[in-house]
């Protein structure tokens, strides 16, 4: 005896074209769970390096400007030896 339950029963595309689409919503669904998943274990963490700290002043520009504040020596002097002591060229004297 011959059943015939309509698209349902193995025939025609009703149950291959819905099967389909549902593998396609499954697999979005966990892709859509494993990028949730990753990005809230990451989210706030910075993974750059932090910062330098500045580089240590020499105890010879601590002592220029020690002089340069007691007013031993011109700002132009203090200028001039700054440059030289940053490892740069001074200025041609006038």
């Amino acid at each position: 005896m011959y059943h015939d339950y309509g698209p349902w029963d193995g025939g025609g595309w009703g149950p291959s074209v819905v099967g389909g689409i549902m593998m396609v919503l499954i697999w979005a669904a966990i892709i859509v769970g494993v990028v949730f998943v990753v990005r809230s274990f990451t989210r706030g963490h910075d993974h750059a390096q932090p910062p330098l700290p500045p580089a240590p002043r020499s105890q010879a520009r601590e002592t220029l400007d020690l002089r340069f504040a007691r007013g031993e020596i011109t700002e132009a002097d203090y200028q001039r030896m700054r440059v030289l002591l940053d490892g740069g060229t001074p200025p041609a004297a006038d």
